[in-house]
């Protein structure tokens, strides 16, 4: 009998937005959540937009501080479309709001929320080549970002059912093309190749639908999670 997957990250989605709205002491907790979720994306878009390493950590930083400060988010409405898009699209005016003060000693650099910035910085080098515009980059890292949050979360979910062992050998069957080798799996778990492919088919129904679940997360109550996630494919294959 399959099991009912749980849909992972349940805080990086829609309702963070909402809790930061509400503002009171979950407010700062919820978008340390968000940031951690989601700063990589806009930093890429700053830094493939020509910011400099630094200035790009600046404006996440300040972005994130105005949030709560200026209340950036008070109009926000899940109903009214996708997380990706309001969130870039609320980064994109608060950069040009800063580049319009034309001093950045006029802009707040507080750290308040935590993230790393040089291995953001490595990681922006070395993808750097695979988008050709800003927007087409933080698409990319978007996509990324969904993919490797829910990787996550499926193997938290198979840590406390403990199964992590089996999600460990078999991940590989989710995310690359792979020559299948279910008899060198099962000599690592100890068990037959039957058992194996039924491991495997399980798996990719799972990972199937705590993506589809992650998405739909992000989406306004009409939003359309088969072109999302069609979108999102585009975007890595680009």
């Amino acid at each position: 009998m399959n099991e009912k997957p749980h849909s992972p990250f349940l805080q990086t989605r829609w309702s963070l937005i909402q809790r930061v709205q509400a503002g009171g002491d979950e407010a700062e907790t919820a978008l340390a959540e968000l940031c951690t979720a989601y700063w990589f994306p806009l930093y890429g878009w700053a830094r493939r937009a020509g910011a400099s390493p630094e200035d790009a950590e600046d404006v996440v930083q300040g972005f994130f501080g105005d949030v709560l400060r200026k209340r950036l988010f008070e109009k926000a409405d899940a109903a009214k479309g996708r997380l990706r898009t309001f969130l870039l699209t609320v980064f994109r005016r608060y950069q040009s709001d800063v580049r319009a003060k034309a001093n950045a000693q006029q802009r707040s650099t507080a750290r308040v929320v935590s993230f790393d910035a040089l291995a953001g910085e490595e990681l922006y080098l070395a993808e750097v080549g695979v988008a050709a515009t800003a927007d087409a980059f933080y698409d990319r890292q978007w996509a990324l970002t969904v993919l490797e949050r829910t990787l996550a979360g499926l193997g938290d979910d198979y840590e406390k059912r403990g199964k992590l062992a089996d999600f460990q050998q078999l991940r590989r069957y989710l995310t690359s093309d792979v020559d299948a080798d279910y008899a060198g799996d099962a000599a690592a778990l100890g068990t037959n190749e039957g058992t194996v492919r039924v491991a495997v088919h399980r798996l990719r129904e799972r990972f199937g639908h705590a993506l589809r679940g992650e998405v739909a997360a992000t989406q306004g109550a009409d939003g359309d999670v088969d072109a999302e996630l069609a979108h999102l494919l585009q975007a890595l294959e680009a």
